[in-house]
């Protein structure tokens, strides 16, 4: 204001929101005597310190502000003048400053009556501002805000691919990482305000945030939320398909927490929330029936609330949160009754939602502290993936087509054609798509039709074939579908168990696709396409076996498993199992999408990082010698699942994330509940 008052001019400014609330807290404003030269000095010292960045360097209170403006009124400025300059300006000065400092009392009254408001109010002592933006480096991250509403838990990526948490209190400017985190992803809070829980490496972990190492509690191969009570229990989704788990805070063995009803297309449940008392929990699922639930943490017994609601929720101050097309929105909630008993209202236009296609798939960024504090971040309203070709460098050889919500790309072993998996905007149903890359101008076909979910299509040797699994009779089960589209895609197998189609065999006698078993592993089958067709199990272990590969001559296969603590790259013989050998030294990522392809000379995957991997392999006998592995180059996936294809090793589709700003302000709201009355 005293700024504005003086200079006529705004001393921020931007063409966004975003961009102006950037220059708010990373630019200082034009001086004030290069905009109005007759402003004494100690005048522009009062200005510049108003608008100091950290909180303590400001004026503490109205009644300094106001005592240093009636000193420089008075005269007390004159010393910082050369005599004759004073003498030139006292007239002119004393006019207009006598209205500027009745103006600056006003206001100051106002500044008054603001201060003595927040101090009545329950926001943590020292907050000065309630728009928080990140450093550049960060590209991407996941949030959650504590208990006491005083300090925000990111999740962050940087642009090297570093992924960690970090605290950022709501009083300071700065994320501080807190290490043992790497890898880290959605994290949630303990109901003291000191522990974080996350995910990373295929575990659930915990983390004291004030020092100290992080802590696994058991395996999750690749969480979707978790929430933690105040008896010490965490309920947590283990991975993208499963259903709630629980498991003890100090560790331990997890145990299902609901069931999924999959023969009435329930397919998956994540973003737990606990409801007070911490009996019932609040969360999303996926199926035939999506929408907020909530559950039993006793029985497990379960109740719609909110249908084809597409967003994770949260309860705060008598109201269900949850995001609507973008849009946060409340609505009046009995938690003991687990009841809603109003109709929705919107809160909060323009949050940040994550549709299916990316990584998290159907969650929004917005967290709400039970005293009052709400955050969440801005839409940057770009949303889907790119497919882009790029050679062995990284660098862009081009696009394949325009942005879409898609995800795991395949090529064909001839590389003439490509199938992907893309969600219908309308439906936001899964299908199948080609895309005939013989052409000048590469043309897509639609493939799938079916209702349910069609995806993650794997070409036959001979490129005339796709297999793909589907979930239309509840569960994803196994299809066969000509390339051509001419007929209707027929059932391979079918079963009680979700099964995802990994790789066929170059003599196009053997399919190889992962199961989940009844305790929540995955293991590697083998599905013969003759004969009788019965599956028998490949690597059956008490761990994680997925992502399994062919070798281009049929007699080894690489895998992905989590046997040594972490998702590491192995090789097996086929189809007698034998020795197996290690491929990664470093770990790999979640979802490695592993490719065998050519001359079978290189194994390439993805590492923690983000970076496609080149293993060299050389098979001798019944043996294989593992060389030199090469880093090529590091990708932001739109999905990773299925983020990248190569049939030579040389040339690669990528699904990448669109470039975009995703480092947006996270808003902070103190006292949100007050907008409530206004409806």
């Amino acid at each position: 204001v005293l700024y504005e008052m003086v200079t006529g001019k705004k001393a921020f400014t931007g063409k966004s929101q975003a961009s102006l609330i950037a220059a708010i807290l990373e630019r200082e404003p034009e001086p004030v005597g290069k905009l109005q030269p007759l402003s004494p000095p100690a005048f522009e010292r009062v200005v510049k310190r108003c608008l100091a960045k950290e909180p303590d360097a400001r004026w503490q209170t109205a009644l300094d502000l106001m005592e240093e403006l009636k000193w420089i009124a008075e005269g007390g400025s004159a010393a910082g003048l050369p005599a004759p300059v004073v003498a030139r300006q006292k007239s002119r000065e004393r006019m207009a400053w006598a209205v500027t400092v009745v103006t600056t009392l006003i206001a100051c009254a106002a500044l008054g009556i603001v201060a003595v408001l927040r101090s009545n109010s329950s926001a943590p002592a020292g907050i000065d501002r309630f728009l928080l933006t990140l450093p550049e480096k960060f590209t991407d991250h996941s949030l959650a805000i504590s208990p006491n509403g005083r300090k925000i838990a990111l999740a962050a990526q940087e642009v090297s691919g570093t992924r960690m948490l970090r605290i950022r209190p709501l009083d300071k400017n700065t994320a501080q990482p807190l290490n043992c985190t790497e890898g880290a992803t959605q994290p949630f809070w303990s109901p003291d305000s000191r522990f974080i829980g996350f995910f990373a490496s295929g575990k659930l972990k915990k983390i004291d945030t004030e020092g100290g190492p992080a802590m696994t509690l058991c395996d999750a191969r690749a969480g979707r939320g978790g929430a933690w009570s105040r008896d010490g229990t965490i309920v947590f989704a283990p991975d993208p398909s499963a259903r709630l788990h629980r498991v003890s805070a100090a560790g331990g063995a997890p145990s299902e927490l609901t069931k999924l009803d999959r023969s009435l297309g329930a397919r998956a449940q994540r973003w737990p929330k606990f409801l007070p008392g911490d009996t019932h929990i609040v969360y999303f699922e996926t199926g035939t029936v999506s929408g907020v639930y909530a559950a039993s943490v006793d029985s497990g017994e379960r109740k719609l609330l909110l249908p084809d609601e597409l967003s994770n929720a949260a309860y705060a101050l008598g109201h269900l949160l949850f995001v609507l097309e973008g849009t946060l929105m409340a609505q009046p909630f009995d938690p003991g009754r687990l009841k809603l008993t109003g109709e929705a209202f919107p809160l909060i236009e323009h949050v940040k939602y994550t549709s299916r296609a990316t990584s998290m798939g159907s969650s929004s960024s917005f967290s709400v502290s039970q005293e009052g504090t709400l955050v969440y971040q801005t839409d940057s309203g770009v949303l889907g993936s790119q497919l882009v070709w790029l050679d062995r460098q990284g660098n862009r050889l081009g696009t394949l087509d325009d942005p879409a919500d898609q995800l795991a790309p395949m090529l064909s072993r001839d590389g003439q054609r490509a199938n992907v998996t893309i969600i219908d905007p309308a439906s936001n149903r899964l299908d199948l798509w080609i895309y005939d890359l013989s052409r000048p101008v590469p043309v897509k076909t639609r493939f799938t039709f079916d209702a349910a979910d069609d995806g993650f299509g794997v070409w036959s040797p001979d490129s005339r074939s796709i297999v793909f699994h589907s979930n239309r009779k509840g569960r994803y089960d196994l299809y066969l579908k000509p390339a051509s589209g001419v007929s209707a895609e027929e059932c391979l197998f079918a079963n009680d168990q979700n099964k995802y189609v990994n790789s066929w065999s170059s003599d196009g006698k053997f399919l190889l696709y992962q199961e989940r078993d009844s305790q929540s592993k995955f293991d590697l089958w083998v599905l013969p396409m003759t004969g009788e067709r019965k599956p028998y199990p490949l690597l059956n272990t008490p761990f994680n076996e997925s992502d399994g590969r062919f070798s281009p001559d049929g007699k080894w296969f690489a895998y992905q498993s989590d046997e040594s603590g972490q998702p590491e790259i192995y090789v097996n013989s086929f189809p007698k199992v034998g020795h197996k050998f290690r491929v990664s030294t470093a770990g790999a990522a979640n979802l490695s999408n592993l490719h065998w392809p050519g001359d079978g000379k290189e194994i390439f995957y993805l590492a923690p990082d983000n970076r496609i991997m080149a293993a060299e392999v050389k098979p001798n006998g019944d043996t294989l010698e593992i060389g030199t592995i090469h880093p090529l180059f590091q990708i932001r996936p739109g999905n990773p699942i299925g983020p990248f294809s190569t049939v030579d090793g040389q040339k690669f589709l990528v699904n990448a994330a669109l470039d975009q700003t995703n480092n947006l302000p996270v808003i902070v709201v103190q006292n949100w509940a007050a907008e409530l009355k206004k409806k």
